[in-house]
């Protein structure tokens, strides 16, 4: 695995790429927003919005992809364990992510991370999501 640790416009990124033997990329999973917790992109105001109205503040959040022929390889669990240890290391405090309530494979590895379902988000064209958190304390 490579590990690539970027700043990005909207207050920081931790990115990790996963690489085959090839060179060919197989995953990446981040944090966005681990610098400036109370950032939030234009595309982001409505998850803003949301959580406030909730009674909870924007926390950094997670992201992650396979390739279809890594799934169900370690892979997500290996991203996972490597994001979380940098996100201790930078003192963050929570990280949060979505996931679709049909994933149910991704919320239970979440769920195995330490991750709980804080609340749920609802789109009228969307699958409805679980919001995660993990609390890094």
């Amino acid at each position: 695995m490579a590990k690539h640790i970027a700043d990005t416009e909207a207050g920081g990124a931790i990115s990790l790429v996963a690489v085959e033997g090839g060179g060919s990329i197989c995953g990446h999973a981040f944090i966005k927003n681990v610098n400036r917790v109370g950032a939030v992109s234009m595309l982001g105001w409505a998850r803003h919005l949301i959580l406030k109205l909730m009674g909870r503040s924007p926390r950094p959040r997670l992201g992650i992809g396979l390739a279809v022929s890594t799934r169900g390889t370690g892979l997500s669990r290996e991203l996972l364990n490597h994001l979380i240890n940098d996100a201790r290391k930078m003192r963050l405090t929570k990280i949060a992510l979505g996931v679709h309530k049909v994933n149910t494979t991704a919320r239970a590895l979440y769920e195995q991370m330490g991750f709980e379902i804080v609340g749920e988000l609802s789109q009228q064209d969307r699958n409805d999501s679980h919001e995660m958190e993990l609390d890094l304390r």
